[in-house]
């Protein structure tokens, strides 16, 4: 039973940006006239706000690290937390409209990659579903599994029910599934039953289709037809553009929500799911994950029912995962542990003592999928394919 772990890496050459790459952006975007000029009409007040600026100058922190120094301030500061809480706020809600962003302005490179993951097939068996733990917030494995046409379950069941009566009579013109507030409460995903073929999709750490709503109480995913490659790419595009009209028609713009209006112009507010910063599932988190912890501890029990794990595009910097994973391979000598990482020198030092149970592949995805016996012409299509990818990013690092 093999199973995928997926980090940011996997999605680089589909055209989704490493940490380093929207580290840049962020910091590109928040020049310290415009971190003055807009904490100016927010809540930020001068110590927090030069204190902001100080982390975006520190050349070694990535935007995850400055986002979970703000937290650590929030905690500290007390009463006076407000100012470093919004400021977090803000950021999240930028990462995930700059997520957007990039998935939008990609959505031509990613379609050609997908014809590349041929070899991903030999991970799909009929007699059991094909477990992918992902942390990232990106609709590639969406994208791929439509592509190949292998159904996916994300946990969230199609409750016609519930989105008949969620706008009180009302309809939405963005069609989702959902994992009520009872669903969360008693454990109740819907995924694939061993020995039943699909795709089952954790997001562990939040998506760009997923949600909160119902005063979060309810999670909730947004859903595309999937009839053609880049329609996920292009829900999350129409989503955000909908929002975008939302706060042009109401001069308000929202901060990590998404304001859409139903059938009735009534406005409808989703929270957003994604988590990022340093401390994701620990307690001195200040946000209410809900359906995420859900995701998480659901991930905890179904890894063991994988004896073979690829990891792929993970850089192994979150606690959380590594003693989970750790767990695992210390469990049973059958379980395995594949790496695959272009930059990869050693095994990670936390996994030493399991060493005979891992093996090291220093690929990408799309060399790690493709067929042995690939034609020379399409070889030479996936040489270019990359080498755009690689000239996108350090033409963002401002290196070309």
């Amino acid at each position: 039973m093999q199973g995928l772990f997926l980090g940011a890496g996997a999605s680089y050459e589909l055209g989704m940006p490493l940490v380093v790459e929207l580290t840049e952006t962020v910091k590109a975007d928040h020049t310290p006239d415009l971190v003055r000029k807009f904490s100016k009409h927010s809540k930020w007040t001068k110590e927090s706000t030069d204190f902001f600026l100080k982390l975006l100058a520190h050349n070694d922190l990535h935007y995850e690290a400055v986002i979970g120094a703000i937290e650590v301030m929030a905690q500290r500061q007390g009463p006076s937390m407000a100012s470093y809480e919004n400021i977090r706020i803000h950021l999240v809600d930028m990462v995930s409209r700059y997520l957007i962003g990039e998935h939008s302005s990609r959505k031509q490179l990613t379609i050609i990659g997908l014809s590349y993951l041929e070899g991903l097939r030999r991970y799909f068996r009929n007699d059991e579903p094909l477990r992918i733990f992902s942390l990232n917030h990106d609709v590639m494995i969406e994208e791929i599994c439509s592509f190949m046409a292998e159904p996916l379950k994300c946990g969230f069941h199609n409750n016609v029910d519930y989105y008949k009566n969620a706008f009180d009579g009302a309809s939405l013109e963005f069609n989702f599934e959902v994992l009520t507030n009872e669903q969360m409460s008693k454990g109740d995903l819907d995924f694939f039953a061993p020995g039943e073929r699909g795709v089952n999709l954790y997001k562990l750490h939040g998506g760009l289709d997923t949600y909160l709503f119902n005063s979060c109480k309810d999670y909730i995913r947004f859903c595309s037809p999937g009839r053609l490659p880049g329609d996920h790419i292009q829900l999350l595009v129409d989503l955000n553009n909908a929002n975008h009209r939302v706060e042009l028609e109401d001069g308000i713009r929202t901060i990590q929500m998404l304001t859409l209006k139903d059938s009735t112009r009534e406005v409808q507010f989703f929270d957003r799911s994604l988590i990022t910063g340093a401390f994701k599932f620990q307690k001195r988190n200040s946000v209410d994950h809900r359906g995420l912890t859900i995701m998480f501890e659901k991930f905890k029990s179904d890894i063991y029912h994988v004896k073979h794990l690829t990891c792929i595009g993970y850089g192994f910097g979150d606690l959380h995962i590594n003693e989970i994973m750790t767990a695992w391979l210390c469990s049973s000598s059958d379980h395995t542990l594949t790496i695959v990482d272009p930059f990869i020198e050693k095994t990670p030092a936390f996994l030493l003592h399991l060493t005979p149970q891992i093996e090291i592949i220093k690929k990408s995805l799309f060399e790690h999928v493709a067929a042995p016996d690939i034609k020379e012409d399409k070889q030479f299509k996936l040489y270019m394919h990359r080498q755009v990818r690689e000239y996108q990013r350090l033409k963002r690092l401002n290196k070309v």
